[in-house]
């Protein structure tokens, strides 16, 4: 069963992750210590990444507009999403990513 790493979680919203070829419709969930990605159909699969191993966070901004896709850049790779709250959500990780630098 997964186990999540944060103990507070900031922000909870629907989105895609296209880790595989096709994406996966899932929950993101913005916390204290990672950002979290649990897919709809099956909660064991998951994708965890501690804001530690985060690099860089990326997206398209064009004026006030935050593109509803995003990168996240770690250790091990690249990671896309999607989501429709993007603009609230990447404001969140790149806030709570900067806590833990």
């Amino acid at each position: 069963m997964a186990q999540s790493l944060n103990k507070v979680v900031d922000l909870q919203t629907t989105g895609t992750s296209y880790l595989s070829i096709t994406g996966k419709v899932g929950k993101f969930l913005v916390g204290d210590h990672a950002l979290e990605f649990y897919a709809d159909r099956n909660v064991e699969d998951y994708i965890q990444i501690p804001w530690s191993s985060v690099n860089q966070i990326g997206a398209n901004v064009s004026g006030r507009k935050v593109s509803r896709h995003f990168e996240v850049f770690t250790d091990q790779g690249k990671f896309l999403f999607a989501s429709k709250d993007s603009g609230k959500s990447l404001r969140l990780l790149v806030k709570n990513w900067e806590m833990t630098r």
